[in-house]
């Protein structure tokens, strides 16, 4: 009967633990404010701000929030910090990024939450063009010259949700990453060469779902 009684007592304890567990994916609300350092997100601790202290614009179709970088260096110097990491919005978390449009600063939304994050946003980076130049009278080839030019790309990264390091989001550094998991990594050294790219987002989530990690409450 003792024993009975202990496992009873163990099972109790086990519910109530998992109970108290979170798990932390795309469907996790994250509580709404200023995180002004990494370990500040990775425990969903943000920092309750009035949000007319920010000139802020969302946009929504872009998955992006823009903040006005004169407004940001007001509040960190309200709040005696020197940097801020992200912030959330709606629940939804954005990290900042190093891109700039005219005065306004990016967030990007966090596309995928779990072991691996994955956020991307669109900007635009030089690209050199070469040129051949032509002689006006004869059309003969005289020489060639480079220009730039810029080209909007995506940028996409990722980093582990343990350190939040940032790293490119390719092939490479998605196998480095996802390396703890043995079966998965057996998977990737199989795929073909264009397999490489066009399964890499697949194999994100599959590691993600395989090895969830989950917030105490």
């Amino acid at each position: 009967m003792k024993k009975y009684y202990i496992l009873t007592i163990f099972l109790i304890w086990v519910s109530c633990s998992y109970g108290q567990k979170s798990v932390l994916n795309n469907d996790f609300l994250y509580e709404d404010g200023i995180f002004y350092s990494y370990d500040e997100f990775k425990e969903n601790k943000a920092a309750k701000i009035d949000s007319n202290m920010l000139a802020l614009q969302v946009n929504a179709e872009e998955s992006l929030i823009l903040i006005d970088s004169s407004s940001l260096e007001i509040l960190l110097r309200n709040q005696k910090k020197d940097k801020i990491w992200g912030l959330c919005y709606m629940g939804i978390p954005y990290i900042k990024t190093e891109e700039t449009n005219g005065p306004y600063i990016y967030f990007s939304k966090l596309h995928v939450i779990g072991k691996i994050c994955y956020y991307y946003y669109k900007a635009f980076r030089e690209k050199e063009v070469w040129m051949q130049v032509h002689n006006p009278y004869s059309g003969e080839l005289i020489g060639r010259k480079s220009i730039k030019n810029k080209e909007l790309v995506f940028v996409e990264h990722i980093f582990k949700h343990e350190d939040g390091i940032s790293f490119s989001f390719n092939y490479e550094n998605l196998f480095s990453l996802s390396s703890d998991d043995v079966g998965l990594k057996k998977s990737m050294l199989e795929l073909k060469i264009d397999e490489k790219q066009t399964k890499l987002f697949k194999t994100l989530l599959i590691y993600n779902d395989r090895n969830p990690i989950y917030l105490s409450k």
